[in-house]
């Protein structure tokens, strides 16, 4: 299968502490604001992603994994007690 690069496009997600969550479940989340309810440049790019982007996972500064969105970004609370340093609030793209 070719891949066609112009309609789709890639995204490097740093995970650490959640990737085996988020790696078994077929998913990414982010909590939608970082402390004090600011904005935070990481969480607001969840909602760039589309179907059929591709996702490069990293775990302390290495690939660890690649996957393809199977959704666009939605709005989604927390997804487990592993996510509870997090506001519940958050964003999620399943892959």
């Amino acid at each position: 299968m070719k891949y066609d690069l112009k309609r789709h496009n890639c995204f490097w997600v740093y995970q650490n502490k959640t990737f085996g969550a988020e790696f078994r479940g077929g998913f990414l989340w982010s909590p939608q604001f970082a402390n004090g309810w600011r904005p935070h440049p990481g969480y607001e790019c969840m909602k760039e992603v589309r179907q059929g982007d591709i996702i490069f996972h990293s775990v302390q500064s290495a690939i660890v994994a690649i996957s393809r969105a199977i959704t666009y970004c939605y709005s989604a609370t927390i997804p487990s007690s592993e996510f509870d340093e997090w506001d519940r609030n958050g964003w999620r793209v399943d892959v």
